[in-house]
């Protein structure tokens, strides 16, 4: 299974979430959007992690928390979000 990651951090979550509920953590992340990816991407890995650790209530708190946090990737580079 493949995640596409886009500028849109919710797509993010909900294509991570979907893979981790239905139990495919040897997704591949791919990346469409270099600047969301710093932060998500690391988040991301660290969810899959915690899923295939048999954590996945963890993995989803990963990914909330830094939800969390909005999306500050077009603010980083002086564009409106």
């Amino acid at each position: 299974m493949k995640i596409l990651v886009n500028d849109r951090l919710e797509s993010v979550e909900a294509a991570l979430a979907a893979a981790i509920k239905t139990g495919e953590h040897n997704a591949e992340i791919v990346c469409t959007y270099a600047r969301t990816i710093g932060r998500m991407r690391n988040a991301m890995w660290r969810a899959l992690r915690l899923a295939r650790q048999g954590r996945p209530h963890d993995a989803m708190l990963v990914l909330e928390t830094e939800l969390a946090k909005g999306d500050t990737t077009r603010k980083e580079d002086g564009r409106e979000p």
